[in-house]
């Protein structure tokens, strides 16, 4: 995913499964270099990143 879509206004009205993953309906994957250096992907919801950006703003 583009980091540009979290700026489009359809990416927040509507509901989007990532990756064909239903059970990460409305979640964005973040790839992190996990503890062990080897990357992992993080799935946050869409209310937990907003949440998030909040408490930073």
């Amino acid at each position: 995913m583009d980091a540009s879509l979290l700026t489009s206004s359809s990416f927040w009205e509507k509901s989007q499964s990532t990756l064909g993953f239903p059970d990460l309906l409305d979640h964005v994957l973040f790839q992190t270099s996990g503890s062990t250096g080897f990357p992992k992907s993080v799935a946050l919801s869409k209310e937990a990143l907003l949440t998030s950006a909040a408490a930073v703003n």
